[in-house]
């Protein structure tokens, strides 16, 4: 998670908290549909203490022939609702 990783931030934030956080992807195309630009919108549920956490994750995407594109390490803010 970075060189600022604290397990005891870490721990306060998903272990002592509730709440689900919903992850969307939010896209930008160009005129020829290719894709302009990706982030990943970051919101709460209705329910629990409703917390933007931070997180590490990867993304798969996949083009029109079916082939797979990995993004890994991404990692979302918990400052921000959108990365």
């Amino acid at each position: 998670m970075g060189d600022d990783f604290s397990f005891e931030e870490w721990s306060e934030t998903w272990l002592k908290t509730s709440g689900v956080n919903v992850l969307e992807p939010a896209l930008e195309y160009n005129d020829d549909f290719s894709v302009k630009s990706f982030a990943i919108k970051q919101s709460c549920d209705l329910r629990g203490q409703n917390r933007i956490r931070k997180m590490k994750m990867n993304a798969v995407f996949y083009d029109a022939d079916f082939q797979a594109h990995e993004m890994k390490d991404i990692i979302l803010s918990d400052k921000d609702a959108l990365t």
